[in-house]
């Protein structure tokens, strides 16, 4: 009894931190512009089920892994394009095959010669285990501020008490 709940437990943890490795690559491989940026299109589609749906309230829906690939390519060849991510803070809750979770992203970006600037919101996912593992099943990235990178339309000081 005891060495199957230790078994179940284990079993929690290794898909927890499968679901972490999973979003972690996104956020490297997504990444382009700068040395140590993944910018591998076709890995980040790799990272998605078949029939996933990428959504962006900033850019629209994007579903399929050809049509997720096809936008990844996209990114990774727009001229001028940096992209940092940080994802962090994940929630997540596994229910057997199928999991749900939220990181908060903070999103550093230039495109050009534009000002550089800051993107943050929530990551939405919903996830699958397929025979290749854990896969992204749904990602919606919910905007909650842009800002310029310089700070300059930011609070200065510190939080009023």
């Amino acid at each position: 009894m005891v060495e199957k709940d230790v078994e179940s437990r284990l079993g929690q943890v290794e898909d927890r931190q499968a679901i972490e490795n999973l979003v972690a690559s996104y956020a490297y491989f997504i990444d382009v512009g700068w040395h140590g940026a993944g910018a591998d299109p076709a890995q980040v589609a790799q990272l998605f089920s078949d029939d996933a749906e990428l959504i962006s309230d900033d850019q629209g829906a994007v579903t399929g892994r050809s049509a997720i690939l096809a936008w990844a390519r996209g990114i990774a060849t727009m001229e001028g394009l940096l992209v940092s991510h940080t994802l962090a803070t994940p929630q997540i809750e596994i229910r057997g095959d199928e999991a749900e979770g939220r990181w908060h992203g903070i999103v550093g970006m230039r495109i050009g010669d534009a000002a550089p600037a800051w993107l943050v919101g929530n990551y939405d996912y919903r996830f699958v285990r397929t025979a290749d593992g854990w896969r992204i099943s749904r990602q919606h990235f919910r905007t909650a501020f842009q800002a310029p990178f310089d700070g300059s339309e930011w609070v200065p000081g510190p939080l009023p008490s």
